[in-house]
């Protein structure tokens, strides 16, 4: 699963602490900055959580830091988002939905640079996350390469979220790239991370496995086995590589509303809607049967 950017908002105003947001996803960020930045923030009376520790602009007199909300604790819909604590701030809100359950947000990064190419390197640490930054900009230019603009804060050009212009395939390290005549500029950075596919192998003698509304990620060597049974799969994605597959003896395989990628050389991902499968044999229509 990916993660899908939501809503995006601003308190439009400098020294405005506290404004709606609509969220419609699983997860928020919340970018500020202030000439003292603040120390609490809060969604629907709920405490936000400080991503890592502020970072200062010394040429505009400016602090950022930058928050996070996620869970079960976070409202859904139209409510009050606020900032406490700090001085002449601005702040924005970024929805997300999708994102990881444990860790939706890692890698933090904060730095000050000079340069009229400024750029911050941001280490991901789950496949295909997006890569989030707060970025005060002395003298703003252009966007740089595989960055893209979320949004202006207040409509300042030199007050901006940025983000990767894609997911970051394989966690590990990327830049986000800005162009400025000159000047510092300052960020704050994140991972934001997609639901982690699970790998295992299912196997057992007789029973049933009955997978809901999951990710699954069947890799070389696992596979679904099973001498007498039933495999219910529902709502799920599943991911079929070499060296894998589905057998059974006895028994049959239903598999209801998933997307299944079954690859075998150069095949293609077949996505079926709704389709049951007995006893499936190697080569034998779309299964990759291994063993």
């Amino acid at each position: 699963m990916a993660v899908t950017i939501g809503n995006v908002s601003d308190n439009t105003s400098q020294g405005t602490n506290s404004y709606s947001h609509n969220n419609n996803g699983d997860a928020i960020l919340l970018f500020a900055q202030g000439t003292t930045a603040p120390t609490g923030a809060t969604y629907n009376g709920v405490a936000l959580t400080q991503v890592g520790t502020n970072q200062a602009h010394t040429a505009f007199g400016r602090t950022l830091n930058l928050w996070e909300l996620h869970g079960g604790s976070l409202a859904s819909g139209s409510n009050t988002i606020a900032v406490s604590g700090g001085a002449n701030v601005t702040f924005g809100v970024v929805s997300f939905s999708g994102t990881n359950a444990t860790t939706p947000f890692s890698g933090f990064v904060k730095s000050s640079v000079t340069s009229s190419t400024p750029s911050q390197a941001v280490t991901t640490t789950i496949n295909n996350a997006y890569v989030f930054a707060h970025a005060i900009i002395q003298n703003f230019s252009s966007i740089g390469a595989n960055t893209t603009v979320v949004s202006s804060l207040n409509g300042d050009a030199n007050d901006k979220v940025i983000r990767s212009t894609n997911v970051v395939g394989t966690a590990g390290s990327f830049t986000l790239n800005i162009n400025s005549t000159g000047g510092e500029t300052a960020f704050t950075a994140v991972g934001v991370n997609p639901v982690a596919g699970v790998d295992y192998p299912i196997t057992a003698a007789q029973g049933s496995f009955s997978l809901t509304g999951q990710v699954v990620n069947f890799r070389k060597a696992l596979k679904l086995a099973l001498a007498v049974g039933t495999y219910s799969l529902t709502g799920i994605e599943a991911t079929f590589k070499l060296g894998k597959g589905i057998v059974a003896s006895t028994g049959s395989f239903i598999l209801t509303g998933i997307d299944v990628a079954l690859r075998f050389g150069g095949w293609s991902p077949i996505s079926k809607n709704s389709s049951n499968y007995t006893n499936v044999n190697k080569n034998n229509s779309i299964w990759t049967n291994e063993d």
